[in-house]
């Protein structure tokens, strides 16, 4: 009889095959960009008042979130003219004001403005007015995209990591929990969900400390200031990442409690024929319990939750919508991508003589499949 690390290549070349041709699908469609617009200005851009207004007021397309520097009002020898915090308008999250100097002289003003969008996306901006009549002016605000300071770069690198980190935590898991429970016991697969959980929580950290200075546009120095983290965390994105961090804790917590029962795997299960599906899951569903799966899905809704909570989903009309469909998309992902890492690993990393049971292969091959469709479904 051939073994069944041989009889399970052909179906693992069938889910790379189709892998490939997914990545390149979805590889070609671009980003959405559903980020708040600045709708309006009082003064508007390029207005030559008669006098001094006593307050600046920006009106955006959907909520977005303020610092203190968010509105700087510069003069035409660029001296700072405003004054106070930048707050909302009574009643109206999308609508910034900033108070200026009782004294203002002639000439032409500029207004640069920095906010953070529903979607957790900063945007940016610029505009001028002028009071009496336009001058010469050497106020300067920066010009440089959001998504071009260096912590912009690294907040976008980190976010995809993270997102690895993702897959391999919950696909992993999944592959040993329901796909084959005697492969807790391959120190590969251990180490593979171990470096899942490591990437996930490292970069999540990462993330948080960027933050402030991703949302501000300051220097990556800015991660060290405690107010800046303070204001991070009041925010909805900061927030998300901290409650992530909790989760990624308590599972490091359930990992280690339940890490001996996950390996009490013999030899001789690892090494043993291959045997019915119907039997070989009655045993695995025996060794682990459902418990243990139970506890696993609500953290891994958990993790997808803080994502789906803090960015585009969570914007919008349809947000009852939005969010669960977000969820099971990061949820297929992670299935999909890191199961078929975890396949990948059982047959071409396990020990010598270890046979990896086609029962094992045919369930993830299942899994794999209604999870991509999963994924093209909520990804329409």
């Amino acid at each position: 009889m051939p073994t069944a690390s041989r009889r399970t290549r052909t179906p693992l070349t069938a889910l790379l095959l189709v892998g490939t041709v997914l990545a390149l699908l979805f590889g070609g469609a671009g980003p959405a960009s559903a980020h708040a617009t600045m709708s309006r200005s009082d003064p508007a851009d390029s207005t030559v008042l008669k006098t001094a207004p006593k307050q600046i007021t920006l009106i955006f397309s959907e909520t977005v979130s303020l610092s203190d520097g968010s509105l700087r009002v510069l003069s035409p020898k660029n001296l700072r003219v405003d004054r106070g915090s930048v707050k909302h308008a009574p009643g109206k999250p999308n609508t910034a004001q900033v108070m200026l100097a009782g004294k203002m002289p002639e000439g032409t003003y500029t207004v640069g403005w920095r906010a953070v969008s529903a979607d957790s996306h900063p945007i940016s901006g610029a505009f001028t007015f002028s009071i009496g009549q336009p001058s010469a002016t050497t106020a300067v605000v920066a010009t440089e995209s959001t998504d071009d300071t260096a912590a912009a770069r690294l907040y976008d690198v980190g976010r995809y990591i993270s997102y690895g980190g993702l897959a391999l935590l919950i696909g992993v898991a999944l592959f040993v929990l329901t796909c084959w429970p005697a492969g807790a016991g391959l120190r590969p697969l251990r180490r593979l969900l171990l470096a899942g959980w490591a990437t996930l929580a490292a970069w999540t950290l990462f993330l948080l400390l960027l933050r402030g200075p991703y949302e501000t546009g300051r220097s990556l120095t800015s991660v060290f200031d405690l107010s800046l983290m303070g204001q991070t965390l009041s925010g909805r994105s900061g927030m998300a990442l901290a409650i992530r961090l909790v989760l990624l804790a308590a599972v490091g917590i359930v990992l280690t409690r339940f890490g001996s029962r996950l390996g009490r795997v013999t030899d001789r299960s690892l090494l043993a024929a291959d045997v019915e599906p119907a039997a070989d899951q009655a045993v695995d569903q025996r060794r682990l319990g459902t418990g243990v799966q139970a506890v696993g899905a609500l953290f891994a809704v958990g993790l997808a939750l803080t994502w789906a909570a803090a960015e585009h989903a969570s914007v919008g009309i349809q947000v009852p919508l939005a969010v669960p469909v977000s969820v099971l998309h990061l949820l297929a992902m992670a299935v999909w991508l890191g199961g078929l890492v975890a396949l990948a690993v059982a047959l071409y990393r396990a020990p010598a003589g270890t046979v990896v049971p086609v029962s094992a292969v045919a369930r993830f091959s299942r899994l794999a499949f209604a999870a991509v469709v999963v994924l093209v479904t909520t990804g329409l």
